[in-house]
């Protein structure tokens, strides 16, 4: 009887490193970060960047 709830206990863990359903969150996690990133990157080069750029290629 002890080992049972042991070996429950033991195999959602197993599955989580498997499981692709647990991955989903981590994937969004990361796409989240890198769309937060990148708009943060946009907004300096919108802001500094690209005005510097257009006004050297226009002269």
């Amino acid at each position: 009887m002890d080992e049972t709830p042991r070996e429950h206990e033991e195999l959602p863990i197993e599955f989580q490193r498997w499981a692709p359903w647990t991955w989903d969150h981590s994937l969004l996690a990361a796409l989240a970060y890198v769309m937060c990133y990148l708009g943060f990157l946009g907004i300096i080069l919108g802001r500094h960047v690209w005005p510097i750029i257009i006004a050297r290629i226009s002269n």
